[in-house]
């Protein structure tokens, strides 16, 4: 769509930072606040006090319930909460099947519908038997494998730096400027002459060149 790497990378890198930020800077500290922050304020709270952490310590994920519960209208937020969890797990499994399905066909497009729907499901049932089987255990265990796995992987995406660095160095366009972004629409319909941009880019191939 006409983004640069350096939009990409800032979207990607900075956008979701900043959310998360602002997100723990708000919730975070007022959850501290709700639990008492200081033991003045824990002598004042009397038998409140501790709420937040003691939920904490018992079920990290059904935490967040309680915190909700400091708040008016708890039953809609709560309710609220766990239609955005499932829309996030279902936006995440539909990008892993989507990324598994490409994989699996060997081309940048994606295949057919219900093969993409075969990939969401099996997922879903692995999920599924992992929780019905090992219960909490499992999960904890999965969790576990996860951040020994992400070593090697963290390895392997820095050494993708240089290497990345140099794919941009061979590719030896520091001397084009990028002009006004161009339309959707123009896409696939031949080469952009130089009056379709006003950075006074070369003309590039279309798609069957």
């Amino acid at each position: 769509r006409g983004r640069t790497v350096r939009e990409f990378v800032f979207g990607v890198l900075m956008a979701p930072s900043l959310f998360t930020l602002i997100w723990f800077a708000i919730f975070g500290w007022q959850s501290m606040e709700f639990d008492g922050l200081g033991l003045a304020a824990r002598e004042a709270m009397g038998d409140s006090a501790g709420a937040i952490s003691s939920a904490v310590a018992e079920s990290v994920p059904l935490a967040m319930f309680a915190f909700f519960e400091q708040f008016p209208f708890t039953q809609f937020i709560q309710g609220f909460a766990v239609v955005i969890v499932a829309i996030f797990f279902a936006t995440s499994s539909d990008s892993a099947s989507l990324v598994v399905d490409m994989l699996c066909t060997g081309k940048a497009t994606p295949g057919p519908t219900h093969q993409r729907v075969f990939w969401g499901v099996a997922e879903g049932l692995v999920a599924a038997m992992l929780i019905l089987l090992a219960g909490e255990a499992g999960l904890t265990a999965l969790q576990q494998v996860i951040t020994v796995v992400g070593l090697p992987i963290f390895v392997l995406v820095s050494t993708m730096i240089p290497s990345i660095i140099r794919g941009f160095a061979a590719e030896d366009i520091d001397h084009i400027t990028i002009g006004t972004r161009p339309e959707l629409e123009e896409f696939g319909h031949g080469p952009a002459s130089e009056e379709s941009t006003s950075g006074g880019l070369r003309e590039q191939p279309g798609p069957a060149e």
